[in-house]
């Protein structure tokens, strides 16, 4: 089996204050990760958002979530088209 580059999972994260606490929010971390790749994908404009998958979403005990995207490049386009923030977490 060949070497795989693996990048380190913080250059391909976001993090998003929601100001919840989980009581508040009772979705799975897999629902948020379906809902983040729907919103996105729905918003297409172009092909730039084709490839912006959402792998991870966990909940932090701040009442924020992290977000683990497929790429660095993903990384960037979720973090300038902040758009789908709004509508996953409000």
């Amino acid at each position: 089996m060949p070497a795989k580059y693996v990048p380190r999972a913080y250059t391909l994260e976001v993090t998003v204050q929601t100001g919840q606490k989980k009581d508040d929010d009772r979705r799975s971390n897999g629902d948020v990760v379906d809902l983040i790749n729907r919103v996105i994908g729905s918003g297409r404009s172009g092909d730039a958002s084709a490839s912006v998958r959402a792998r991870v979403a966990c909940y932090l005990l701040s009442g924020d979530w992290k977000i683990i995207f497929d790429t660095e490049e993903a990384r960037k386009f979720a973090e300038t088209n902040t758009g789908w923030v709004k509508r996953v977490f409000t």
